[in-house]
């Protein structure tokens, strides 16, 4: 079990993930949430004012991410079974990470983290690696996904959201079909 450090509040009571679209607008909140708590602990001069920088964000993305993989963590039958097929373990940030064959590689995707399938951040995840990949379909989402986060039933997840974008259905992307190889020569 992971107990919760006594100024990370279970942000999923203040903050319902399912309201959002975006993951991006989903940060962006909780680090205003983040802050305003931070700010209710300190004195009136020494509050923050400014424009939400990148750090916060980083730490409401990593806030949520230790949220979902609490879900994880509670199932010990799960989390038995994931520690021996995929070598998961848990690193010194808390984070449920993946080992795997490119563990003493310069390569930054050697240790992903661990996202559950069936939880809605995992899909605002999904969205936005397919928004950077400028909706060119499953595989290309799938291998901007992997290059942090490893999601359980990965590939039929990706599929099922990329499916689901909207913009994908409204303009019909549909991935470049090859074309027939021309004849040889004689």
């Amino acid at each position: 079990m992971v107990t919760r450090h006594e100024s990370m509040p279970c942000i999923s009571n203040i903050v319902d993930v399912e309201r959002y679209e975006s993951l991006d607008r989903l940060l962006m909140v909780t680090s205003y949430v983040l802050r305003f708590i931070k700010n209710c602990k300190v004195k009136l001069p020494l509050r923050d004012h400014d424009v939400i920088n990148q750090a916060e964000i980083n730490l409401a993305r990593n806030v949520w991410i230790k949220e979902v993989q609490t879900m994880i963590l509670n199932d010990a039958k799960y989390m038995n079974g994931l520690m021996v097929s995929l070598g998961a373990y848990i690193d010194t940030d808390g984070f449920i990470r993946l080992k795997g064959r490119l563990e003493k590689s310069d390569v930054d995707c050697k240790t992903p983290i661990l996202l559950p399938t069936k939880h809605y951040f995992t899909n605002l995840v999904i969205r936005d690696c397919h928004v950077k990949v400028l909706h060119s379909g499953m595989k290309d989402t799938l291998v901007e996904l992997r290059g942090n986060y490893w999601v359980t039933k990965g590939r039929a997840t990706v599929k099922r959201v990329v499916e689901a974008c909207r913009l994908c259905r409204l303009y019909g992307f549909k991935l470049f079909k090859k074309e027939p190889a021309a004849p040889l020569p004689e």
